[in-house]
């Protein structure tokens, strides 16, 4: 018998049968998904004639969830791969050996955050595991885990290393999910998590309530290791997340409420964890919530108000709004998969 309330935290595998396969230009041009009509304008013209071949990359890839072997994804890695922009940031050296971790412990974090941050700049610039120069920079960002698999710093940067190094396709390396469990197992009773760093002053460990920004992060890293998601309570964790939208976060990470409105992300010290609504919004398709649940249709209607007259969507939700490509993305990747778990969650009743 179908368990709704089991189905809807339960991650979604790509549902290929349900994508429609591009085989020319003109094709392209002319196919518009039926989820992209619940917004006002199609934002994919646009997005395909960006001068960023990062965003055309993502547009084929998360936009219309085309897999890489498609000819239209081949060429836009290709054109990524290439591009000067590319190049420059590979070519910066990257196997140098790293400060230990014995040594001054603020200095070692730092160089842990520059090299996190240049992994976020790869990861955003639509480089691959393929690409001849991504290897040295992986094995720098490998090296600053320690034995017992914790990277340095706090727990939203522990999760932002393992997620950028399984988005590079290290999934089950054995030295990264040794870092993975370390994480996992110290989720709290609430569902999230909790670094004593962030404790406000005012508050002791235990009666302050998880970071917010942190178990998005982590959710945001562990649903691209599937095979672990039985180490957590993933639905207590999604759970969590979505009763607190809007809400003031309980430690000092990123704790004001406007934060909620910054729906851009970027490769700066908070910007990576960034994401607002829209995150949490990913983070719950991901995990097959529809969008009919209450919190989600709430937020998802709210998104769609968002949209500029151009199509794009903005890189904040205030009052001063900037387009941003990447945001743009980002929201056709939700509905696209917002859709699909309804279709899956039709043909499972």
């Amino acid at each position: 018998m179908y368990n709704e309330e089991k189905d809807r935290y339960r991650p979604r595998d790509r549902d290929r049968s349900s994508e429609r396969r591009f085989d020319s230009q003109k094709e392209e041009k002319l196919y518009t998904p039926g989820w992209v009509r619940q917004l006002r304008v199609n934002p994919i013209p646009l997005l395909l004639q960006s001068t960023n071949p990062g965003i055309i990359l993502d547009t084929y890839r998360y936009g219309y969830g085309l897999p890489s072997k498609y000819t239209e994804v081949e060429k836009a890695q290709r054109d990524v791969d290439r591009n000067p922009s590319t190049i420059r940031l590979l070519s910066i050296a990257s196997d140098e050996d790293i400060k230990s971790s014995t040594e001054a412990e603020s200095a070692y974090g730092l160089e842990f955050l520059e090299s996190l941050t240049r992994m976020e700049k790869i990861i955003r610039a639509g480089v691959n595991r393929n690409h001849n120069l991504i290897q040295p920079h992986v094995v720098k960002l490998m090296k600053f885990a320690r034995e017992d698999g914790r990277f340095p710093l706090l727990y939203h940067h522990h999760a932002h290393a393992c997620w950028v190094l399984l988005k590079l396709g290290l999934s089950g390396n054995r030295m990264l999910d040794k870092s993975i469990f370390w994480l996992l197992k110290r989720q709290r009773a609430d569902g999230g998590w909790l670094h004593r760093s962030l404790v406000p002053d005012s508050k002791t460990f235990d009666e302050t309530a998880s970071c917010l920004w942190t178990t998005a992060e982590i959710l945001q890293m562990i649903v691209l290791r599937k095979s672990l998601l039985q180490e957590i309570d993933y639905e207590k964790a999604v759970k969590f997340l979505l009763s607190n939208v809007e809400m003031e976060n309980s430690s000092i990470l990123m704790q004001s409420k406007s934060y909620w409105n910054k729906l851009a992300s970027g490769a700066g010290n908070e910007a990576m964890f960034s994401g607002g609504t829209l995150k949490v919004l990913e983070i719950a398709a991901d995990f097959g919530v529809h969008k009919y649940d209450p919190t989600v249709d709430k937020y998802v209607k709210w998104l769609k108000n968002l949209q500029m007259d151009n199509g794009l969507f903005p890189m904040d939700a205030g009052k001063m709004s900037i387009a941003d490509e990447s945001v743009t993305v980002r929201v056709i990747s939700v509905f696209r998969k917002f859709a699909k778990n309804e279709r899956i969650s039709d043909n499972s009743a």
